[in-house]
């Protein structure tokens, strides 16, 4: 019988992203993620019922920095919203303007979303 190494595609992930479940697993799935990549240091993501409290869903040191986390220090927006272009600039709009103490040209910003 022959393995399909493809557990799950674009669309599961984008059917996955309509449920509820997703908002607070999701920033899990990307610490996780961030926890395993090399270099990546003073990780700090948000989830489960954390993502209701207000301010930067993540903040991570990428050191070096790889193909997926950007060098140095960076700010981090994770959402599943149907419209994640619209999200993604509604949080970099918010977070530009109330940076909550951060200084934005010292960071970069990444948006995190299983949308397409």
């Amino acid at each position: 019988m022959p393995f399909n190494l493809e557990l799950v595609d674009a669309s599961d992930l984008n059917d996955w992203a309509l449920r509820r479940e997703a908002q607070e697993l999701l920033p899990r799935l990307i610490r996780q993620l961030l926890r395993s990549t090399p270099g990546v240091t003073g990780l700090s993501v948000r989830a489960g019922e954390g993502i209701g409290v207000p301010g930067w869903d993540g903040h991570v040191d990428g050191g070096a920095g790889t193909a997926c986390v950007p060098r140095g220090p960076s700010r981090w927006e994770i959402g599943t919203s149907e419209d994640p272009r619209g999200q993604a600039q509604d949080n970099y709009r918010k977070r530009t303007a109330d940076p909550h103490g951060f200084i934005p040209a010292s960071a970069a910003f990444v948006f995190v979303t299983f949308r397409r």
